[in-house]
């Protein structure tokens, strides 16, 4: 891979370390960056991942510095030890981690966390992903965190809340006759199905959304969880062949999408300077944010309107408001700007401002205009235009 290249995926011509993977008898699973992921027995994904995660006060996720780093492989089993250390605006953790896996069918991930100065975090602890596939629609035995147990479901279609709630322990079948157990321990779990971000599992994770976050961990308070897999059944047998993977193409099925590109205020009159490129590689429609928490005026709505006419392109204008009670003035302001450069939008989205807070389920929502006034008034606003 050349410098640029590795500059363009990674932003560095650093070569980006590649997962190790790690077996013991019919378990194994990537090791990347401290986590597990695509854990398998015999050939089946039965947990897309296992991580340790620590995010911020603004739920960003805090990369750790990992130090120490022991793996032991042996025939029958693996072992993994590390140190990881985060330091981030003033604070200090540091988490010693352990990964076991046996060939008789059990993987152990154990994490000790301590503060070294106040912490204030989001979330401390594990993150268990389930896959989608062979698991959404089928069945599962829940042991809750104060031991009643109960027969439920893996959504089939997409929840958009917690679907599974006061975790202990899930056991399902990713194929017939194969069981999993996963153990969570150190925590109160739930669960928050991924789809609903366009990512192809099922979340589980610590501590409760219901609970005040961001929360501080006091210096020289210590968490300790782990995650235990427990496997029972028979590995499935690889079909017969080389696994080599065959590639066709096959016929034309029509014309690909128009291509949008989305554009902030800053980037548009940077991208005046590139229209000849954009032009090439098909971009017919801008999606452009109008923010007037960020100074946005005509000023910033004549960039988008100078963007599109060098690139022939329409425009869906997204347009924050502000205000919860003033929401009217706000649309109305925003409307009078717009017809004011000549700016005619194709489409028109309003976004109230409370929906660009990260608001987790189970957290109390931000104050919020209601949304059926706060469309009627976008449409008087922008009469004619579509409305999304």
């Amino acid at each position: 891979m050349s410098d640029s290249h590795a500059r363009l995926i990674f932003g560095t011509t650093e070569p980006a370390p590649g997962p190790r993977r790690l077996a013991a008898g019919a378990v194994s699973a990537l090791l990347e960056d401290g986590n597990l992921r695509v854990i398998r027995f015999g050939d089946t994904e039965v947990i897309r991942g296992i991580a340790f995660l620590v995010r911020g006060p603004t739920w960003g996720t805090l990369a750790p510095v990992l130090e120490d780093v022991q793996i032991e492989e042996t025939e029958g089993a693996f072992a993994v030890r590390y140190t990881g250390r985060i330091a981030a605006g003033g604070q200090r953790l540091r988490y010693a981690a352990r990964i076991e896996g046996e060939a008789a069918g059990r993987l152990v991930f154990h994490c000790e966390a301590t503060a070294e100065t106040a912490f204030e975090t989001c979330r401390t602890g594990f993150v268990v992903l389930h896959p989608i596939a062979g698991v959404a629609g089928n069945r599962v035995r829940i042991e809750h965190a104060d031991g009643a147990i109960e027969d439920g479901t893996f959504p089939a279609l997409i929840d958009p809340v917690q679907p599974m709630l006061n975790l202990r322990a899930l056991t399902h079948e990713p194929i017939p006759g194969l069981r999993v157990t996963c153990r969570m321990d150190g925590d109160t779990f739930e669960m928050e199905d991924q789809r609903n971000w366009s990512d192809a599992s099922f979340k589980t994770y610590s501590r409760p959304l219901a609970l005040p976050w961001p929360f501080t961990l006091a210096a020289g308070e210590t968490l300790r969880q782990s995650v235990t897999l427990s496997f029972s059944g028979t590995p499935p047998r690889r079909a017969d062949g080389d696994g080599a993977i065959a590639v066709r193409i096959g016929a034309e099925r029509g014309a690909m999408p128009p291509l949008a590109l989305g554009c902030t205020a800053e980037e548009a009159a940077a991208a005046q300077a590139h229209v000849a490129a954009l032009r090439e590689a098909g971009v017919a429609a801008l999606v452009c944010r109008y923010d007037p928490r960020l100074g946005h005026g005509m000023a910033e709505l004549a960039r988008f309107r100078d963007l599109a006419a060098g690139l022939a392109a329409t425009v869906e204008l997204q347009i924050v408001v502000p205000s919860v009670d003033a929401f009217a003035e706000d649309l109305r302001a925003a409307a009078d700007a717009v017809r004011a450069t000549g700016l005619a939008p194709a489409a028109v989205m309003v976004v109230p401002a409370a929906d660009l807070i990260s608001t987790p389920p189970g957290s109390v929502w931000p104050p919020c205009p209601p949304l059926d006034a706060l469309h009627r008034t976008a449409r008087a606003a922008f009469p004619g235009v579509l409305l999304g």
